[in-house]
């Protein structure tokens, strides 16, 4: 019966124009209840101005009466008491007062001196600011403590000149407190002329008037109770102290001399409003007015049929308009602001103040990734990105030598800063589990425990707590499933994740490589370097982390319970994931053994306020190709070991053997052999790890290349045996060769993965079979490094030895090949 009640009025016209009448009536009630609260509201703030002006001049009226009966009393006191202070002739009460009847004048004519000079600058300022600015400057500056201690002596001392009014004449005491006070006033003047010259100090008012109003305005939106039209009235008044905040902005960044003291206070004010917004933004309805709506214009082709007939037949382009929700408004409005401080401050030139400003960053990526706003971050990091291409590339910024170290130190702030954010978002995806369980554990879902979670679990999860409210109120009791609302949650959780982690993956696979190779063109390679080189942490940590990830989302694949479409939970590939982080740390290796790239480290001397690149290069390089090899990657072999090789060689025949470093001769002696042994260790694994997979290519690349690199010696045979001589670090020193530990994991991983594959070698506890390469059959039953074996296989057999020592594990691996060689002829005989 209702609902054919329902059907029937709902057919009816005046039914419905009841209906817009009762909401014109509710707007008007609401409008003259809104009005009414203004009005409230501003009585209130009368009411509390004057009161606590009246407050303040009867607290300072009641302080002075006492402090004025306070000094009387003790004067008579003493006066009856001691001796020494004699009573006060006729002529010393005249002059009392007259002295304090003039400090009174005196302190009443700086009062009005300095309320007038205000007044001055102020004429002044109205043709320089707009006029709701000076009202808050005025503000700032008559209710300062220096003013107020200016009137608190001027009420003393006329105070003290009505005593004689009352039958009591001012002693001693009373002529010695006001002159203290005029002492006291006088010395506030410095202050006070010193705010005057800084009237017009527009940072004082952002953080005392603007920043509350806006956050005011924040609040008012986010309370749930507010009704369309108060929402966009917030959001109205919010937009004109947005706007008033820019005007301040833009009055800053036009005064360039004082950009390096006002702009990071007024980046950290734009920051402060930002991170609190984020706080707050998801109390507010997504519906509400307070989002501005934005006019966009459909395409003909896309619009319908529907709305393009009607637009034909009035020949209008209304019809083709649709307003669209602007939820992103007050973020993009502050990340512009943001990245135009940075951007003003390359513009003038000031990569300090730029890469301070940049470093600002860090306080709101820790907030991203808490409430997982990770695409707000990458925005402006993108953003970021362009700006510090665009200002490298001028001329000015590639010409400036004095500012290389810190155009390297934006764009390492740049790359430290993504990697960061990646990675703080990644263990707010781990550590949050935990608290989704205790909510479940909780199963509360009403709004007060709702808003513990992030932000975006509470959009997305309105909707059940909605639903659950509403089986309360029609059922009585909840009918929704423990079981399923989790799993709801946990599919909301997941589907986030999915956005985000290709996002980490693309700022590691794309964004950095494209970020270098853009360095490397504007002729900035030590920048591109410094950038590759620090992003090597996060691809060893990343994989890791995906490890986990994977874990965990195997975790809350418990929570799957139901199997409809609409229900089940998104499917992560972290395994793919950990593979594209792989595939990026073999293209920066590769950029790293590019020429293009690294070609500033082989003719630099080393800067200690840079990173050692060299050093970094090196070490990084000769994993990369034991890694190579071990993979049986001849492809990456080839990216990665012409450089290695130059920077072994370099190292080994100038870089360590310069007269101008500063080491002792052992030690030079050191660095030298290590670096040939890491060289020869690398071409001896090419061998090893040839042999070992049967793949030929391994080893030739690499030793056509170390020969090609030989010819160009002046004496070929004395630089093999130079090379074969300083091999061996016990010919000349007891000590640990400095990189002995790395060649030694490099053999062990050999030995391990032998062993692995059933292969028998003499640490061995089980007798394992024998592999069919007599090269690894040797090394395997040897105590031989893969330097020996290079120089056993590849460089003794050509290498003049009459008159050498040569190392014996060299000669004792070079004889059992040769031993190997003749069993293998012995037996085809």
């Amino acid at each position: 019966m209702i609902d054919r009640l329902k059907i029937w009025l709902g057919s009816k016209p005046w039914f419905w124009k009841f209906r817009a009448r009762l909401g014109k009536i509710e707007f008007v009630f609401e409008r003259s209840a809104y009005k009414k609260s203004i009005s409230v509201t501003k009585a209130k703030a009368n009411a509390r101005i004057f009161g606590s002006f009246a407050w303040v001049g009867l607290k300072s009226l009641f302080w002075v009466t006492l402090g004025l009966a306070a000094l009387t009393s003790i004067e008579d006191y003493v006066r009856d008491s001691q001796p020494w202070l004699a009573p006060l002739s006729a002529d010393d009460k005249k002059f009392n007062i007259d002295q304090l009847r003039l400090y009174a004048q005196l302190l009443t004519a700086i009062f009005s001196i300095y309320f007038a000079t205000i007044g001055i600058i102020l004429s002044a300022g109205y043709t320089r600011l707009r006029r709701d600015i000076i009202h808050m400057l005025t503000d700032e500056q008559v209710g300062s403590v220096y003013s107020r201690v200016l009137v608190l002596a001027a009420m003393f001392c006329l105070a003290a000149t009505t005593l004689p009014s009352f039958g009591l004449e001012p002693g001693l005491f009373v002529h010695v407190a006001g002159a203290i006070l005029t002492l006291l006033s006088a010395l506030a003047l410095f202050p006070l002329g010193q705010r005057l010259f800084n009237f017009f100090d527009l940072n004082v008012l952002v953080r005392s008037e603007i920043l509350p109003n806006i956050v005011r305005h924040i609040e008012g939106a986010a309370n749930h109770k507010s009704s369309i039209s108060l929402a966009n009235h917030h959001s109205k008044a919010a937009q004109n102290a947005l706007e008033q905040l820019s005007y301040i902005d833009e009055r800053i960044m036009a005064k360039k001399e004082s950009l390096h003291d006002n702009l990071p206070a007024l980046t950290s004010d734009y920051t402060y409003l930002l991170l609190h917004y984020i706080q707050r933004k998801h109390e507010i309805d997504r519906e509400s007015y307070w989002f501005p709506r934005r006019s966009r214009h459909k395409q003909w082709f896309f619009a319908g049929d529907a709305a393009t007939s009607m637009a034909l037949q009035t020949s209008s382009q209304q019809m083709l308009v649709e307003q669209k929700t602007d939820h992103q408004w007050l973020e993009n409005e502050i990340v512009d602001r943001l990245a135009g401080h940075i951007e003003l401050a390359f513009r003038v030139g000031d990569f300090k103040l730029a890469l301070k400003l940049l470093h600002r960053f860090s306080a709101r990526a820790s907030v991203y990734a808490v409430q997982f706003q990770f695409d707000l971050g990458m925005r402006e990091l993108t953003r970021f990105k362009k700006i510090i291409e665009q200002t490298l590339a001028t001329e000015d910024a590639l010409t400036d030598s004095e500012s290389a170290v810190t155009r390297i130190g934006i764009a390492d702030a740049w790359a430290a800063l993504g990697s960061n954010l990646c990675l703080e978002t990644l263990r707010r995806m781990l550590t949050f589990e935990k608290e989704l369980k205790h909510f479940f554990h909780a199963d509360d879902w009403s709004e007060k425990p709702l808003r513990n979670l992030p932000a975006f679990l509470q959009v997305e999860l309105a909707f059940i707590v909605e639903r659950i409210t509403f089986e309360q109120e029609i059922e009585g009791h909840r009918l929704s499933r423990p079981k399923y609302v989790q799993q709801l949650a946990v599919q909301k959780v997941l589907q986030h994740y999915a956005k985000i982690l290709p996002e980490v993956c693309n700022f590691h696979q794309k964004m950095v490589p494209e970020f270098a190779t853009t360095l490397t063109k504007l002729r900035m390679p030590e920048a591109a370097t410094q950038v590759l080189l620090a992003s090597l942490h996060s691809h060893w940590k990343l994989p890791q982390w995906f490890g986990q990830l994977a874990e965990l989302f195997e975790r809350y694949r418990e929570f799957a319970r139901y199997t409809e479409a609409q229900y089940v939970l998104p499917t992560i590939d972290a395994a793919e994931l950990s593979k594209r982080i792989e595939t990026a740390k073999d293209e920066v290796l590769a950029m790293l053994g590019s020429g293009a790239t690294v070609a500033h480290i082989f003719g630099s001397e080393h800067n200690e306020e840079l990173p050692d690149h060299f050093g970094q290069i090196y070490f990084e390089l000769a994993e990369a190709c034991i890694n190579a090899l071990s993979q049986n990657d001849d492809n990456k072999l080839e990216k990665v070991l012409p450089t290695f090789m130059s920077l072994a060689v370099l190292a080994a025949d100038s870089k360590f053997s310069n007269p101008a470093l500063d080491i002792n001769g052992e030690f030079r002696l050191h660095l030298i052999s290590t670096a040939i042994n890491d060289l020869a260790s690398v071409l001896g694994f090419a061998i090893l790890y040839g042999a070992y997979f049967d793949n030929e290519k391994l080893s030739e690349g690499a030793l056509a290349k170390f020969d090609a690199w030989v010819e160009h010696a002046t004496d070929k045979q004395q630089y093999l045996k130079r090379m074969v001589l300083l091999s061996n670090p016990n010919s000349f020193s007891l000590s640990a060769s400095p990189r002995g530990m790395i060649r030694i994991n490099w053999k062990m991983a050999f030995e391990h993965r032998a062993r692995q594959d059933g292969f028998g070698d003499r640490m061995g506890m089980k007798r394992g079979g024998q592999h069919p390469n007599k090269i690894v059959r040797a090394f395997l039953n040897s105590h031989s490094d893969a330097s020996h074996l290079f120089f056993a296989k590849h460089v003794l057999p050509g290498l003049k030895t009459t008159g050498m020592k040569i190392d014996h594990q060299i000669v004792s691996l070079s004889r059992q090949l040769r031993e190997e060689r003749e069993n293998v002829r012995h037996e085809n005989i």
